[in-house]
């Protein structure tokens, strides 16, 4: 089987301000590179290798893209998403925006080699719920959902993740540890990662994202989370999960992968993700109270 790595194209999408802050979604897959990943039926920067099945929430997405004209072109892009309910996959709005559809996976550890227990969806964009005030210029409401066409029974390695309730306030999570996962760059460098991986970061306070995106962040809706020591997520870990855990190792999930600088994510700038509680009633308009 040709290597999967060897055939990633990096298109380094972006998103249009002064700063020219980018967001994650900049992993190009072509069909071939797909057929591999759907016969077996974006590498966290600086991060540890996880153990299978120790994010049984992550979903992993492969997003069919189109043209200016609305016209299915070859390839498309890698993101990340977090299963929320039997039914539904929370990611960021970039990771939707303008695609044609998209390939699910769950229960997914490594993308190269045959796993039992893997479950695969393909559905078109029409399963797609993009929040209405998404603006493509700034990642501004970057939140959407992914309706799976049936509700699936959860497993030891497919699972649900608790989602944060909507009177979480900045003051709980400022300085708290959390964990951000998915196949993503290992680096400014680097290719997207075989095996799923995470890395531990901080919980910064506002000023350090205002300072470095003073016209994309919006600190009620969204959450900066430390970059230094090289330690970040990177390309393909768009829409991909942020969680908290307590003394129980119970987790919560608080953000959405949603954008860094465009110096890069090994630079050790912060980096923004979607606040989860902030959406709360917006998700719950689609999928009922969870």
């Amino acid at each position: 089987m040709k290597s999967f790595l060897a055939l990633l194209v990096l298109f380094g999408v972006t998103v249009a301000s002064p700063l020219a802050e980018i967001d994650f979604n900049d992993i190009h897959l072509n069909d071939e590179d797909i057929s591999e990943l759907m016969s077996i039926q974006n590498r966290i920067a600086g991060g540890e290798v996880a153990q299978p099945n120790q994010f049984p929430y992550q979903a992993a997405l492969y997003m069919r893209m189109k043209d200016r004209d609305g016209k299915p072109i070859e390839g498309g892009s890698w993101c990340g998403g977090s299963l929320i309910s039997n039914r539904f996959i929370l990611t960021a709005a970039h990771c939707l925006f303008v695609k044609e559809g998209a390939t699910i996976f769950l229960g997914l550890h490594n993308i190269s080699k045959p796993e039992l227990g893997l479950m695969s969806f393909k559905v078109n964009r029409t399963k797609f719920i993009i929040h209405d005030d998404y603006d493509p210029n700034i990642a501004f409401n970057d939140i959407g959902l992914i309706k799976l066409p049936e509700k699936i029974e959860f497993t030891k390695k497919i699972a649900p993740i608790k989602m944060a309730s909507k009177d979480m306030t900045q003051d709980q999570i400022e300085g708290k540890t959390v964990i951000a996962s998915g196949w993503g760059k290992t680096g400014d460098d680097g290719f997207i990662s075989r095996v799923l991986r995470f890395v531990k970061r901080t919980v910064l306070p506002h000023k350090p994202c205002r300072e470095h995106f003073p016209k994309s962040y919006r600190q009620r809706k969204e959450i900066c989370v430390d970059g230094s020591d090289a330690k970040s997520v990177c390309g393909g870990d768009s829409g991909g999960p942020l969680v908290m855990e307590d003394a129980n190792g119970e987790r919560t999930l608080i953000g959405l992968t949603s954008f860094g600088s465009r110096h890069g994510c090994s630079k050790g700038f912060p980096t923004v993700f979607t606040r989860v509680s902030a959406f709360r009633d917006w998700i719950t308009q689609f999928t009922g109270k969870l």
